[in-house]
């Protein structure tokens, strides 16, 4: 749009407004405070080679619609029914590997009642589940060293190194610590909100709550896995966008929305993580399902290995309603948890004490498949070579790209 057309449109919204300026939508706030907007300058030096990428499908056959000036653009819009009339209805373009699934349910019987369990129903059971079934870009996913790609322009990850209370509460599902509001805040006066920035983040986000998933014996537990090695345990640590949405709920569905962070958890001998401790400590007073208890003074950030290193991916929440909007990240190292502290885990109950039906461990969901999702990483496997051969396998890919040289004419 030149520039006097935008000087008119704001006269004329002046003019409409009595003088004074109205208001844009507050619904394009994200072209201000956007940080993934497009277009942007291509610089080849910045380039990735991903050998993951597929040649890019469009279907050939033609289609009708209609083309209209919107006094901002000039716009091609595929045929509606209607359109399609004037020649016959019309087949949709698709990117050709898209699978259309359609759920086919059968009518209940009167009085005849079904019962799902496991993920792999989560889908069936809620349509607004439908996501854990029919999503591409679901989690978690099984890490395959082979397939990571060294990413230069990934960041160190960072998060505050304040501490906070909150409360740690059996769900009956999971076992979560969640930040104190104001009201849990005042056992500590009120406190400073932990952010989660760097790595491969474009925006700030807010520390909300903590899941921890388990099993019932050592072989597995973790959600991620590791070229196929599960491990006893999972800490995952959820923030929010503050930038963008107002709170966790708000961003749970929104694009950049969350951020995961995985820790993985390995039995050795005695020695524990001192963060892990404070969690595990208050796991006696939530036996039963919809007990809580109160945790003061934990560091989020405490709870990481000592380690730089991550790999990353873009996924969804490991629980319904599968929202695709976790970008996670899973630590190269993990942090240590004794067999007493799983024990206690173990005894966790999903229900009440006089009803208190089957353990709460095995809370993990299943890897879901990848896909051709990249995974990036900053860890830079191109060694020196030793007897000609390298030390190790490089993720690194060497791509040289030559700009195409413009002329003027």
């Amino acid at each position: 749009m030149h520039l006097s057309a935008v000087l008119q449109l704001f006269l004329q919204l002046a003019g409409k407004s009595g003088g004074r300026m109205m208001a844009f939508p507050v619904k394009w706030s994200l072209c201000n405070k956007g940080r993934r907007q497009s277009p942007v300058n291509l610089e080849p030096q910045r380039l990735l080679f991903d050998p993951n990428l597929r040649q890019l499908h469009i279907d050939k056959h033609r289609i009708s619609g209609l083309i209209a000036n919107t006094g901002h653009s000039v716009i091609f819009t595929a045929g509606n029914d209607t359109v399609a009339n004037y020649d016959g209805m019309q087949t949709p373009v698709t990117d050709g590997m898209t699978n259309r699934l359609k759920a086919k349910t059968k009518k209940k019987k009167k009085n005849c009642y079904i019962f799902f369990i496991g993920p792999a129903f989560w889908g069936l059971i809620n349509p607004e589940w439908s996501l854990c079934n029919k999503g591409r870009r679901q989690s978690p996913v099984n890490l395959e060293p082979q397939r990571l790609l060294f990413d230069p322009n990934l960041r160190q990850l960072h998060i505050d190194k304040h501490r906070i209370s909150g409360l740690i509460a059996n769900t009956g599902h999971s076992v979560i610590f969640t930040a104190g509001n104001d009201t849990v805040a005042n056992y500590d006066g009120m406190q400073t909100p932990v952010n989660i920035t760097g790595g491969p983040f474009s925006y700030r986000y807010r520390f909300h709550e903590i899941h921890i998933h388990y099993g019932l014996h050592d072989q597995f537990g973790s959600e991620h896995s590791v070229d196929g090695y599960t491990f006893p345990a999972e800490i995952q640590i959820f923030g929010y966008n503050s930038q963008l949405y107002n709170n966790f709920s708000d961003a749970l569905n929104r694009a950049q929305g969350i951020v995961g962070v995985s820790i993985l958890l390995q039995v050795l001998g005695d020695l524990s993580n001192a963060e892990l401790r404070m969690l595990t400590d208050q796991l006696e007073r939530i036996r039963y399902g919809g007990d809580e208890a109160f945790v003061k003074r934990l560091s989020i950030r405490g709870l990481l290995p000592d380690t730089d290193h991550y790999m990353t991916y873009d996924g969804s929440t490991t629980a319904p309603a599968c929202h695709e909007t976790v970008t996670w990240v899973v630590l190269n190292k993990p942090i240590y948890i004794t067999k007493q502290q799983l024990y206690a885990l173990r005894r966790l109950m999903q229900g009440s004490p006089d009803h208190p039906k089957a353990p709460l461990g095995n809370n993990y969901r299943p890897p879901q498949p990848l896909l051709h999702r990249p995974i990036r990483t900053n860890i830079d496997f191109k060694t020196p070579k030793v007897n000609g051969k390298s030390a190790c396998p490089t993720m690194y890919r060497e791509v040289y790209y030559k700009a195409t040289s413009w002329k003027q004419h």
